[in-house]
């Protein structure tokens, strides 16, 4: 790739080092310009080309690497990794990500509450990223040989199941609950869902009315309150401490009809809810 593309202006009187601007600027370009897996400039090729040292150019480029935006390959420089660390961008008036309409019309409030969402993105491809799973310790063998046993009697899982969930799973999921979290339940109070979003939007359609204020951790996962938003309840942010939302607060929520929390893995702290 030949350095002219690239719009990078240095500011050789400012008292931030070159390397370090370079670096945002290159930084810049990889999240709106290039692709993963495109190739930089040689480090000789692009320092001449701005006018400063060599030495300027691999510093940034280490830090890119470093940083994980960046893979050095032997043979063929320094290439855009497949995995980005992008940050999420947001609307500097809500602090919200941007919804980005895609050229329709004006859309309707939960429309745009639903664009929100879908474009909220939690997992960044970057070192000691937020709820990012570590997939070189999953158990991908036993998983497999699981899938494989299981498999061999495809006709036992082929028909329809009872709506709330396949009973031998829930009724696994109520020892767990007992033994693990202290919570008696029959297997027959245990619904299935597809995931979070589907749960939370079966709660607030059967366990609320539209205009019901339900407290929510804050800082917590956004995506979860524009969750609430959509079906008409009102989020009510109540502060978290380290094991979790501080109950105290809720005093001064009287109008509060649930209380939406994490049990674990908290989103954006990280902490684990005390039994």
């Amino acid at each position: 790739m030949t350095p002219h593309p690239f719009s990078i202006k240095l500011d050789q009187t400012s008292v931030v080092p070159l390397n370090e601007q370079l670096t945002k600027a290159l930084q810049e370009e990889i999240r709106h310009r290039l692709q993963p897996g495109d190739r930089l400039p040689a480090s000789r090729i692009l320092a001449k080309c701005l006018g400063i040292s060599r030495n300027t150019v691999t510093a940034a480029y280490k830090r890119l690497v470093d940083e994980g935006w960046c893979d050095a390959r032997v043979g063929s420089g320094t290439c855009v990794a497949e995995h980005l660390p992008l940050r999420e961008r947001r609307d500097p008036r809500t602090g919200r990500p941007p919804i980005e309409t895609c050229g329709l019309p004006e859309l309707s409030e939960r429309a745009q509450l639903a664009l929100c969402a879908a474009q909220f993105h939690v997992q960044t491809e970057e070192p000691l990223a937020v709820a990012a799973p570590d997939y070189d310790s999953l158990p991908g063998k036993k998983w497999t040989q699981i899938v494989a046993r299981i498999s061999k009697s495809p006709w036992m899982h082929n028909s329809y199941c009872h709506p709330g969930g396949w009973g031998p799973f829930r009724r696994v999921l109520a020892d767990h609950l007992r033994s693990a979290r202290g919570i008696s339940c029959d297997p027959e109070q245990i619904i299935i869902t597809s995931g979070i979003q589907q749960g939370l939007a079966l709660c607030a359609q059967i366990l609320f009315n539209p205009g019901d204020a339900v407290a929510h951790e804050d800082p917590g996962f956004e995506v979860h309150r524009s969750t609430l938003r959509y079906w008409g309840l009102r989020p009510a942010p109540v502060p978290v401490d380290a094991e979790g939302l501080c109950v105290e607060q809720l005093s001064a929520f009287p109008e509060v009809r649930g209380v939406l929390v994490t049990p674990s893995h908290q989103y954006p702290l990280g902490m684990l809810m005390s039994r």
